[in-house]
């Protein structure tokens, strides 16, 4: 006579999944869950009760000047990198660059200067339009250059 097992080994989710299924002849297959290492893997996909966990690289770093990280990798999700916000000139400047893991900040408040004032100088990426009083004898016409209703020394 033929003596059966009912004694099928049971995998537990999150540390074995069944890597082959119990037949009439054989038990039930637990592989070890794969775990994913903080830092260089993250988790893209889960376990199941019958997969092992899937591991994708992390991204190494973001690219410092074009992005900037705005989200940690962690076991279960990716670095999150974000683009670096551009300042455009005559309109906003860079009044705090970009790191590793914050955005560039622009100041959106470019001086104009007021009339009969002259342009010292032009806003560039990272600073703010200077202006001066004109001096008394000095000529002043209006600044085609600058789209400023202001004046220049000629």
């Amino acid at each position: 006579d033929r003596v059966c097992d009912h004694n099928v080994t049971n995998c537990t989710l999150g540390s074995t999944f069944q890597s082959e299924a119990p037949t009439r002849t054989s038990n039930r297959v637990c592989g070890n869950v794969t775990n994913c290492t903080l830092g260089s893997t993250f988790q893209s996909e889960a376990p199941t009760s019958t997969s092992d966990r899937v591991c994708g690289n992390t991204v190494a770093n973001c690219t410092l000047g074009s992005s900037f990280q705005s989200g940690s990798p962690t076991l279960t999700s990716n670095r999150v990198c974000t683009l670096v916000t551009d300042c455009h000139v005559g309109t906003n400047y860079e009044s705090k660059a970009p790191t590793a893991t914050s955005d560039r900040e622009c100041n959106n408040n470019v001086t104009s200067c007021a009339v009969r004032h002259i342009v010292l100088s032009r806003p560039t990426a990272t600073s703010d339009r200077t202006c001066s009083v004109g001096t008394a004898g000095t000529t002043v016409k209006p600044s085609l250059t600058t789209g400023q209703i202001a004046g220049i020394v000629v």
